[in-house]
């Protein structure tokens, strides 16, 4: 598009006449290569106060000698709606009768405006350079509005953040908890039995089962939703992000302490001592003696599939929301 047109002759910047309620920021002379025609843009802002809904200018046109040639003496801006400040005119062409026009001027013949007052002066004169006091004006008008702007800016880029943080720890409080669910189902796996005529049923009463494992059932969840609150109430208290983090970060070493000591039951069953699994899950001294049995290497950890897959699964439960609640606490310093 820019090869089609050849700029002629370009207005200089913010021409103004006495009262004028627009000032001329920017006009250009083009010529269409592709037709031979002639052409005018020319760029408006509003300075009057008012909303402005039509303008009325003329165009002077000149040749290569500044001789006069025919213009156009009324040209209209029609259906506006511009209001105090606001530019205007610069996408629409005013072709010029005379193809020979290499320059031109411009008038402010009339506006009218939405409340239909009319500003109509008695004597047309060509604009010309803006008065320093109504550049000043502009000036300070423009840099109040880019920083009420770079406001909004941050205020939209901060919530954007914001709610970016929320998904984020809600995506990874949704992940552990499917990793906490899988390992409680783990858990049960091996108490399934299937019969003969191929249906499965548990060895052992469900209650029962829930009476022997529910403190792994519940740890397992208690990151999980403390990453899903956390991402709930992240736009009202940024210091619960830090808190979470370092809460969940300790569930991961108990985790990693309690399966140990959960494992040390079969061990303690051969030598004569009954511990029921939610007992040892939370019984520090089981969790202190197994570390103390590895490091001696009288103990070993299970091998079984169902272990290390419960194992892998817990431990996610509660590092995915760590890992999230740490990321989102160091983005908020």
């Amino acid at each position: 598009m820019s090869d089609r047109y050849l700029r002629l002759y370009t207005l200089p910047n913010n021409l103004y006449s006495n009262g004028s309620p627009v000032l001329i920021v920017a006009g250009a002379l083009l010529k269409d290569s592709y037709t031979g025609k002639v052409l005018a843009q020319l760029k408006f802002r509003n300075i009057s106060g008012k909303v402005i809904k039509s303008l009325k200018i003329k165009i002077n046109a000149y040749d290569t000698a500044k001789d006069l040639l025919n213009g156009i003496d009324d040209f209209a801006y029609l259906d506006l709606s511009v209001a105090a400040d606001d530019e205007f005119g610069q996408n629409v062409p005013v072709y010029l009768p005379n193809n020979t026009t290499r320059s031109f001027s411009v008038e402010i013949l009339s506006a009218v405006y939405t409340d239909n007052t009319i500003y109509a002066p008695a004597i047309h004169v060509v604009a010309e350079a803006a008065p320093l006091d109504i550049l000043e004006e502009i000036n300070r008008i423009d840099n109040e509005k880019r920083a009420k702007e770079s406001e909004v800016k941050a205020v939209q880029d901060k919530e954007n953040a914001e709610k970016r943080k929320r998904m984020f720890l809600m995506l990874g409080g949704i992940a552990s908890l499917l990793f906490a669910l899988v390992s409680i189902v783990i858990i049960f796996v091996p108490y399934l039995v299937r019969d003969f005529s191929g249906k499965w049923s548990l060895t052992w009463p469900i209650d029962v089962l829930i009476g022997r494992y529910w403190g792994q059932c519940i740890f397992a969840v208690v990151a999980p939703f403390i990453c899903i609150f956390a991402s709930t109430a992240l736009m009202k208290k940024h210091k619960l992000i830090k808190g979470a983090a370092f809460v969940c970060l300790a569930l991961v070493f108990i985790q990693i302490l309690a399966m140990i000591g959960h494992a040390r039951i079969p061990v303690l069953h051969e030598l004569g001592q009954y511990v029921n699994c939610t007992e040892s899950f939370f019984k520090l001294t089981h969790m202190l003696q197994a570390v103390k049995d590895l490091g001696h290497g009288n103990f070993i950890l299970p091998v079984m599939k169902f272990d290390i897959a419960q194992i892998i699964c817990g431990v996610l439960s509660n590092v995915v929301p760590t890992v999230a609640l740490f990321v989102c606490s160091l983005k908020n310093k």
